[in-house]
């Protein structure tokens, strides 16, 4: 994962891996999200059924990110998969980012707002990039166009599903042309590449398939009591909707946690 900022001048273990690297970058910015991972899976949109299995579910409850998220002070953007293009959710910390808008793309979630702890304007983009040349050759381009649009700020993160050189790829193929593209898309931009720490290269835990199992059983008991909890829910709506008209937040949690229940049958 790169981290990349640009200053405000002029299968079965394919999922797992999505999952492991989520992780990783959470925890390069700073969220312990280790021991979550059925929740990151399901925030990435994967299944839990026979390991960790890839689907392109569409919805997202409050409830679960807030579980993986920690405490209950967060706001949270979506891009929903489309096809076999997974998606991306970006959740953060309303007292230090405030959106005002936000976009997206093939392979891009872009937030717009203010870094409120040092009162700078600035736009967040979450990338994860697909594999095949052309579809990383548009994705720079879109990236490009978005990101000289308005000279703020702008901080790129995320799976690229790229390198810049040979020395940074481990035991899969290496392709110059598409390591070059990706070169010229920063060097255009005006982006600069941040040194990261921790372990250079992403691996697989040999004991996963033990780990997943173990995932499995705290997964069904996690989504027993969070079920509980959307039924009682539900409940104190409909008890509420007998005295009085119901707002559309209140529609909205109902019909959210209906949804993710029939999901689960």
């Amino acid at each position: 994962m790169l981290r990349i900022t640009r200053q405000p001048t002029a299968s079965s273990d394919s999922s797992s891996l999505e999952v492991n690297r989520t992780i990783s970058i959470g925890k390069d910015l700073g969220f312990n999200l280790e021991g979550k991972e059925p929740d990151v899976a399901k925030a990435l949109g994967t299944g839990v059924d026979n390991g960790i299995q890839e689907s392109m579910t569409c919805d997202v409850n409050p409830y679960m990110i807030q579980s993986m998220w920690g405490h209950s002070s967060f706001e949270y953007d979506v891009k929903k998969a489309t096809g076999k293009l997974g998606g991306i959710i970006a959740v953060w910390d309303p007292s230090i980012f405030s959106k005002t808008s936000s976009i997206t793309g093939d392979g891009f979630l872009a937030l717009s707002g203010k870094w409120t702890t040092i009162d700078v304007k600035c736009r967040i983009i979450i990338v994860y990039a697909p594999q095949d040349l052309k579809s990383k050759r548009k994705l720079w381009k879109d990236l490009k166009t978005l990101i000289i649009s308005e000279n703020i700020l702008s901080i790129v993160m995320g799976d690229f599903n790229e390198v810049r050189s040979a020395s940074e790829r481990l035991g899969s193929h290496f392709c110059q042309r598409s390591a070059t593209i990706f070169n010229e898309f920063i060097a255009s931009t005006g982006l600069i590449d941040l040194p990261m720490g921790g372990m250079r290269f992403t691996r697989m835990n040999r004991n996963l398939k033990k780990a997943i199992k173990s995932w499995r059983i705290t997964v069904n008991e996690s989504e027993t009591a969070a079920a509980t909890v959307l039924r009682d829910g539900i409940k104190e709506i409909d008890l509420k909707a007998e005295v009085s008209p119901l707002s559309s937040a209140d529609v909205d949690l109902r019909t959210s946690n209906v949804r993710f229940l029939s999901s689960k049958k």
